[in-house]
């Protein structure tokens, strides 16, 4: 269910603009919304990994799109993409230069450094 609409009202909108769809319908399994605010310990902790690193600011992107995220209590989706690159994630051949992996490596691990200096028990 989406905030504020139930699975029915969904089916009669999609209708309404679509038409029948026989027996296409929203269903009732599908995950809630997922969501982390930017100011969470998380978050901040990937981007000052990704500015240790890089030595720049990490943007940060909401995407509609399903991500194995959810299926996290709290996490995201953290994935390199430098300037000048072009992107082909999730295209045939998708692929990442050497250089990128390593950097996309080192800052995993700063991050997870980050993260035990903070959690320790």
């Amino acid at each position: 269910m989406v905030e504020g609409y139930d699975e029915k009202m969904i089916d009669e909108r999609v209708r309404n603009i679509f038409g029948d769809l026989g027996d296409i319908h929203v269903s009732d399994k599908s995950k809630p919304l997922h969501y982390v605010e930017p100011n969470d310990p998380l978050i901040t902790q990937l981007k000052e990994a990704y500015h240790d690193v890089i030595g720049e600011e990490a943007g940060l992107l909401v995407k509609g799109g399903a991500s194995y995220a959810r299926a996290l209590k709290k996490g995201v989706a953290f994935g390199p993409c430098f300037e000048g690159e072009e992107s082909n994630a999730h295209q045939p051949n998708e692929q990442q230069s050497i250089e990128s992996l390593f950097r996309a490596l080192e800052t995993y691990l700063v991050f997870l450094e980050k993260c035990e200096a903070i959690y320790e028990a």
